[in-house]
């Protein structure tokens, strides 16, 4: 993968009477990378997908595929591979006849229509199954076909609109993870829309996610789980223990924040604003640990464990610390240990440097 881009949105302007679905958004996707658009029902994300397919035209703004100007041209001539969720084959055409399709569309020769199908079909691990039928096949190696009609033709770019959403559990982490490691042999520059976080993090170059239109915060999965830009973010990716409140000082690179119901917490920050600001502390679950009696901790709350739930390798305690909130940790179950009863009494504590801070914008 290089930084060179392959596919840029400049302004992208989109609206539905008085609904703006997309806000003079701009985004780039670079050589060989997947980039997924992340957000909630309604955020904008199938809009953008919608556009740089053609299905859709901008009310203002560009889009640019390799630098050629595809914003009004029609999807047919933008050479752009699509897997869709529910994989859209031909029930009435063989696998073979399914991924030749776009070859024939494209007046190929009937040689290399078949020099090109057995080639994607090698690659997806289905030669063999030519000459089957798309009801004869698992979900799986549907959404298998599926990738190969898309990739057959060689596009400039890879479309995947929530491919992975009509398989079951089990199956879509195993198909999911071939996609990815196929998108990486191939080195194509893909474009992943869905709205499941877990799925984001797995498979992704780099994230954007989008709220109401606009790219709330575009980075690798590491620095959108680890340093989300606003609240949003942090309450969107994954599970989060947030505490609003007023930042009362720092020393250093250290702040503290003391939340609504007067608790103090002291957070690692690059860019420390000026003691009143309003602030937000974030703090994972897996973050925290139970105290046991002398624990140093450089943040700590007690609480009331509410609730247990139990996954086998670890669990997930729900404890009530007072005043309606209520803290989430995440811990792993080791042979030996001593459970807690819900109901119990606990102290619960968390670094500094395990916590981060956002400071909200005004409105």
């Amino acid at each position: 993968m290089t930084n060179e881009t392959d596919l840029r949105l400049e302004q992208a302007l989109k609206t539905f009477g008085d609904v703006t679905a997309l806000d003079h958004v701009d985004l780039s996707v670079r050589n060989g990378e997947l980039l997924t658009i992340l957000g909630p029902s309604g955020s904008g994300k199938t809009t953008l997908l919608r556009l740089v397919a053609g299905f859709a035209e901008p009310d203002a703004g560009k889009i640019l595929l390799q630098g050629r100007d595809i914003t009004y041209l029609p999807p047919a001539k933008r050479d752009i591979g699509m897997v869709f969720q529910n994989y859209a084959l031909f029930p009435h055409m063989t696998v073979a006849e399914n991924v030749a399709f776009p070859l024939q569309m494209r007046k190929t020769a009937k040689a290399e229509i078949k020099r090109r199908v057995d080639w994607a079909l090698g690659i997806v691990e289905l030669t063999g199954y030519e000459e089957r039928l798309p009801r004869q096949m698992s979900g799986g190696q549907q959404q298998r076909v599926a990738f190969a009609r898309a990739i057959v033709f060689d596009p400039r770019i890879l479309l995947l609109d929530e491919p992975f959403g009509a398989l079951d559990r089990k199956l879509r982490e195993q198909i999911q993870l071939e996609v990815r490691r196929l998108q990486q042999q191939l080195n194509l520059t893909s474009l992943f829309v869905t709205h499941d976080q877990e799925e984001a993090l797995i498979l992704s170059d780099r994230i954007a996610v989008m709220n109401k239109g606009r790219i709330e915060q575009l980075g690798t999965p590491h620095e959108i789980y680890e340093k989300p830009a606003n609240r949003f973010v942090a309450d969107f990716i994954g599970i989060s223990n947030l505490f609003s409140g007023k930042l009362e000082g720092h020393d250093k690179q250290t702040a503290a924040v003391r939340d609504e119901a007067g608790t103090l917490f002291h957070v690692v920050a690059d860019d420390i604003p000026e003691a009143g600001s309003d602030a937000v502390v974030l703090v994972r679950p897996e973050r925290l640990r139970l105290l046991q009696a002398g624990d140093e901790a450089e943040n700590r709350i007690s609480g009331e464990v509410a609730e247990i739930v139990y996954l086998g390798q670890s669990e997930k305690l729900s404890i009530d610390v007072g005043a309606g909130r209520r803290v989430l940790m995440h811990r792993q179950t080791k042979l030996g240990e001593v459970s807690l009863d819900v109901g119990a009494s606990v102290n619960v504590g968390w670094s500094a440097a395990d916590a981060h801070l956002i400071v909200e914008a005004a409105q």
